[in-house]
């Protein structure tokens, strides 16, 4: 997601920085902060392309842009898997301890059904651990880390639309278990030892991704948590690619080009995934895709209708509120599984139906941002405005597609 900020200069490279101290002075413990991770990231091997530079996003996080032309391909950052907080690693370091080898299994039991994220886990914990013991190897980058995350009170929950709602409770009962697993581990956790775990939770969740598997080098996906390579922001379609060099055994971050319009400085992006779900942006990273090309249809469908389940492709279009055919296609199919879908796309009686079934769903949805606007008039607190931006980008976009969809249901009747 882009947003405004300001350069805090090139302080990743050598020859720069005795020229850069003085302009370091008068921005105080920021500067100091940025030398000292800057210092950091070299001496611990990680390399960055001349061209990239940090830009201040305030509140103490950072960002990455690119401030010269630089080759399709070029190697913008690399990492040395040495500093990555790897899930299969962290497991596998407390599984070579003795004193909490046994505690595993309890460990597994205690996250219940978020075992599912149970690499998560390994993350917040090993997270937590080193941000616990100030462990110096990864010191200065933990002290450059955001030390506040957006957290919605009940009364700012209460505005949210229901999958809103839903990842807001989701997320307390996961950090609720995860919490009982590392006491399982780690030994009963008293207030301050709570409020870092709590950190370390919101801090991976919006910072960690899950690598992709590539079957012609053997390699399974895992979680993981890559220090200077979280500074990146989200854009979808990025212009910054994820590689694992095994040769080098580093994280590498590509840069995929931005044709020749290109205008510098620019800012770096990668996905966070789920381009199209704009209540997890809220929830996980506290932030409005404003730029978001396709948002969730929000249309579930029965289990078996195999078009309702390609999550990805159930989408509306933001800028014109086209809905995708996948999402036509599982209507129709919903409404006469007996026929394929082909036969069905060719009715104009089954297109009808199912432009009908559309326009009272979104209608429903609009309903309930109806009601929520009146809640959010009434309600005051820190993240009110983010809450507002939120609903009112689904409100427009459902609109643009409730618009689309008379239109369609009035050429069914002529």
């Amino acid at each position: 997601m882009r947003r405004q900020r300001q350069s805090l200069g090139r302080l990743m490279r050598r020859p720069y920085l005795s020229a850069v101290l003085p302009w370091l002075a008068p921005i105080g413990a920021l500067g100091r902060s940025v030398l000292t991770l800057s210092n950091w990231a070299r001496e611990s091997g990680i390399a960055m392309h001349p061209s990239v530079e940090w830009k201040d996003n305030g509140g103490g996080d950072w960002g990455l842009q690119l401030t010269s032309e630089a080759d399709r391909g070029a190697v913008l950052m690399r990492v040395p898997r040495s500093l990555v907080l790897d899930s299969a690693a962290i497991r596998d370091e407390i599984s070579r301890d003795d004193g909490r080898r046994d505690r595993m299994s309890e460990c597994a039991e205690a996250l219940g059904r978020f075992g599912v994220h149970e690499e998560n886990f390994w993350i917040v914990l090993g997270l937590y651990e080193r941000h616990r013991q100030e462990d110096p190897k990864w010191a200065p980058w933990l002290a450059g880390m955001p030390q506040t995350f957006p957290e919605f009170s009940e009364a700012e929950r209460e505005c949210l639309p229901f999958y809103a709602r839903y990842i807001a409770d989701y997320q307390r009962q996961k950090l609720e278990r995860f919490r009982e697993a590392a006491e399982v581990i780690c030994g009963t956790l008293d207030e301050e030892q709570r409020d870092e775990f709590k950190w370390a939770f919101n801090a991976v969740g919006s910072r960690f991704w899950k690598t992709e598997s590539a079957v012609e080098e053997n390699y399974q996906p895992r979680s993981e948590l890559v220090p200077l390579g979280d500074m990146f922001n989200h854009r979808d379609p990025p212009n910054v690619k994820i590689v694992h060099d095994k040769e080098e055994d580093a994280v590498c971050f590509l840069y995929l080009g931005g044709g020749e319009e290109c205008v510098y400085p620019r800012d770096l992006f990668i996905t966070y995934g789920q381009p199209y779900n704009p209540h997890r942006f809220l929830m996980i990273f506290g932030f409005v895709p404003d730029d978001m090309k396709e948002m969730w249809s929000h249309l579930t469908l029965s289990e078996s209708n195999a078009y309702a389940s390609d999550v990805p492709r159930m989408v509306f279009a933001c800028e014109d509120g086209t809905v995708a055919q996948q999402v036509w296609d599982a209507v129709l199919s919903e409404l006469d599984p007996s026929k394929g879908v082909e036969a069905l796309r060719a009715s104009p009686r089954h297109r009808w139906h199912a432009a009908d079934v559309l326009n009272n769903h979104v209608t429903k949805q609009l309903d309930e941002l109806n009601s929520l606007r009146l809640k959010i008039d009434d309600t005051e607190g820190e993240n009110m405005g983010l809450i507002r931006r939120h609903n009112e980008l689904l409100t427009t976009v459902f609109r643009r597609v409730q618009d689309n969809l008379k239109e369609e249901l009035e050429k069914g009747k002529k």
